[in-house]
């Protein structure tokens, strides 16, 4: 059986308060939309040049609800760049994909993302 995968990727954000709060914001918004995951990783760190990043992925028996998923995190760091930020506050990049894998019905052909990117 096939599954899609969505991940928010490379994703800058300008304070670990603001990385907090969207890494907090993502998981409720996972927890409310009861989806039936077979995978679910949300979290945050550093890169080596010190930038504060956050990463999600998650893996979806449907392609409705991964659609409907990267959707929605794509308008999330729309909403919080933090170039539109009062405060300077938010999203500096990020990088959703999704993509759809075979693998799982034994069919050897790679994952190939579609991506979308800001910043």
């Amino acid at each position: 059986m096939g599954h899609t995968v969505v991940r928010l990727t490379n994703a800058e954000i300008t304070s670990q308060a603001k990385a907090d709060e969207l890494k907090q914001t993502i998981k409720t918004e996972l927890d409310n939309r009861g989806y039936d995951l077979t995978d679910r990783s949300v979290g945050d760190g550093t890169n080596i040049d010190g930038d504060i990043l956050l990463r999600a992925s998650t893996t979806h028996g449907s392609v409705t609800e991964a659609d409907s998923w990267t959707y929605y995190l794509r308008q999330l760091m729309k909403n919080n760049l933090a170039a539109d930020a009062s405060d300077g506050e938010g999203v500096v990049s990020a990088v959703v994909d999704e993509h759809d894998c075979q693998h799982l019905e034994g069919k050897e052909q790679p994952c190939k993302p579609v991506e979308w990117q800001i910043g």
